[in-house]
């Protein structure tokens, strides 16, 4: 017969790894109660700010890839409210597309300048190009050019083969800016 402490309806009453037992369960409780807790406010759509809207970026873009353009829509202008630069490009995504806010050339430039500002070379690409066509924004070659030069300096190929073709186009033109750029 085994001994008393080896019995499986003593196994949670004795032993060296009861207190280990115990302790992950433990553990285990607290993580539980913080995902319950915190639960709520992730379903709704808000998340805290405290680390540079980096947390309501990344569930924004959860957001994103699952089609909730409104989620995603909220999550990311909280963070792009925070100053993160990759929010502010996907929120001005958003607002040029239409998708989660209503189509708004405006504050698709707003957001996406705001970006940009902070050296995201997408963003800038994609201000020079909202220069280009005036979308959002009065056409302007020259601020375009030197949202490109900036996105292309970053390593951006798309806009170093924009700038190749705006410059090919004012040559075409006769234009003497063309030399410039």
């Amino acid at each position: 017969m085994k001994p008393n402490s080896e019995r499986p309806e003593n196994l949670l009453a004795a032993g060296p790894w009861r207190s280990r037992f115990c302790r992950r369960l433990s553990g285990l409780a607290t993580a539980w109660c913080f995902i319950v807790l915190a639960a709520p406010a992730s379903a709704q759509g808000t998340v805290t700010n405290r680390d540079g809207g980096q947390d309501a970026r990344r569930a924004g873009l959860i957001a994103l890839q699952a089609g909730d353009f409104a989620k995603a829509g909220r999550l990311l202008e909280q963070a792009a409210q925070g100053g993160n630069a990759e929010a502010q490009y996907f929120l001005a995504s958003l607002y040029r597309s239409g998708k989660g806010f209503p189509q708004d050339d405006a504050k698709a430039f707003a957001w996406m300048s705001k970006a940009a500002e902070q050296g995201h070379a997408g963003a800038a690409l994609n201000v020079g190009r909202m220069y280009l066509s005036g979308r959002g924004v009065a056409a302007n070659i020259e601020r375009a050019r030197l949202w490109l030069r900036k996105s292309s300096d970053a390593g951006n190929e798309d806009a170093r083969r924009l700038l190749a073709e705006v410059a090919q186009s004012a040559k075409k033109a006769g234009s003497p800016e063309a030399w410039t750029t």
